[in-house]
């Protein structure tokens, strides 16, 4: 992908695992803040798991067999080349050809850095700006305590449980 935004849906992606990581970790009292700023998230970077899946997969996208290429829940021994749909089809004027995954990057309005795949877009700056909130949002309750409270609910071994938000040791 253009100039190492791949890195950053990776990492997008991955601080999104975080954050859900944080939730289902985190005491009951902060599980609702943290949640907020998931939604935010998501809401902000709508294609970044289907982005990140085409990235990931991109011989399937190659051979018309991605996720994204046949009805949800297609298994994927089931998905033929030729039963490929085109999701995107009569909704909006398109970016690339049907089927395409081709990766891609632009500016809008001379500010707005804009990456993607086919259809799929992300807005960099936008999606940046909504991961350093997400992320403040799981420091300020403490990421060593999510996950040290998290571990020992869910009865770990000992050599993987933390004390006093420090790491083992």
């Amino acid at each position: 992908m253009a100039d190492g935004c791949d890195v950053l849906v990776y990492s997008l992606r991955n601080l999104l695992r975080s954050g859900e990581l944080a939730a289902r970790s985190a005491p009951d009292a902060a599980v609702r803040d943290i949640r907020r700023h998931i939604d935010t998230f998501k809401a902000s970077v709508p294609s970044l798991v289907d982005l990140r899946d085409v990235l990931e997969h991109f011989d399937d996208y190659l051979e018309m067999k991605g996720n994204l290429q046949h009805p949800p829940g297609t298994p994927k021994g089931q998905r033929k080349s030729d039963a490929a749909i085109d999701r995107w089809a009569g909704k909006r004027r398109r970016r690339a050809p049907p089927g395409s995954f081709s990766f891609w990057a632009a500016r809008q309005n001379d500010d707005d850095l804009l990456v993607g795949a086919g259809e799929l877009e992300l807005r960099v700056d936008q999606a940046i700006e909504a991961a350093s909130k997400m992320a403040a949002a799981i420091l300020a309750h403490g990421p060593n305590r999510l996950i040290a409270e998290g571990l020992a609910r869910r009865s770990a071994p000992a050599a993987f449980r933390t004390r006093g938000g420090e790491g083992p040791g």
